[in-house]
């Protein structure tokens, strides 16, 4: 990365802001403020991608930007955020995720270290990209994207893309209390909701791979009849 800790740079999805992972939150805002005053006339009404490489970041902290970018009449598309880990050679690598076991040894299919809450719905436009699993408190709206390396769960209607196991882990699900996606994805399989399936079922469901294709049940353990698509 260059001196700059804000590099904004013009792509064909909207305008990229790679992001200094090395400073403190609150202040990187401040110079993303000052870089986006100085440049207004030509970023005014773009789309923004930032990229914040491995640091943490919150769902209170995209919400601040989201404010931020408004003022500057700016429209927030999407967070990439990446997680770093020490090898024994010092250098820097992406986090494999590994799953954590219950008390009674199984793995339980939504525990990882790793996992980005929002608290809101997605609206059509945003994306979110994250290395680890995503869990939303809201809707996916049509038009929403998610891209996960891990899991995906969505406590409201996911009717967006979604692309759980990005990174090609097939045992990663996606589960939603209206599961009607206008295309999942897990790993390389790719499904995408029936055009005549008008069923709503009064409960969750989840998808996965079994057998080498996506499979949709309802997540209740005494019931569950596999709707494979």
């Amino acid at each position: 990365m260059t001196n700059d800790s804000v590099v904004i740079k013009g792509s064909r999805e909207g305008i990229f802001l790679h992001l200094d992972p090395q400073i403190e939150f609150q202040v990187l805002k401040q110079k993303i403020a000052a870089k986006l005053s100085a440049s207004k006339e030509f970023l005014a009404g773009a789309q923004v991608i930032c990229d914040f490489g491995p640091r943490e970041i919150s769902a209170e902290d995209i919400t601040e930007l989201e404010s931020l970018f408004k003022l500057h009449k700016l429209h927030l598309k999407r967070v990439n955020v990446s997680r770093p880990e020490r090898s024994g050679s010092g250098e820097e690598k992406v986090m494999a995720l590994k799953p954590m076991e219950s008390a009674r040894g199984q793995i339980h299919p939504y525990a990882d270290e790793q996992t980005l809450l929002i608290k809101r719905t997605l609206r059509s436009g945003q994306s979110i990209s994250y290395d680890g699993n995503v869990v939303i408190l809201g809707d996916v709206n049509p038009g929403a994207e998610i891209v996960a390396s891990g899991n995906v769960i969505v406590m409201g209607a996911l009717r967006g893309v979604v692309h759980a196991g990005a990174t090609g882990n097939q045992g990663s699900i996606v589960t939603a209390l209206r599961l009607k996606p206008t295309q999942l994805r897990i790993a390389e399989q790719i499904t995408r909701a029936p055009d005549n399936d008008t069923e709503e079922p009064d409960v969750p469901e989840i998808a996965r791979i079994k057998n080498g294709i996506v499979t949709i049940e309802s997540y209740v353990p005494s019931e569950r009849q596999a709707r494979a698509r």
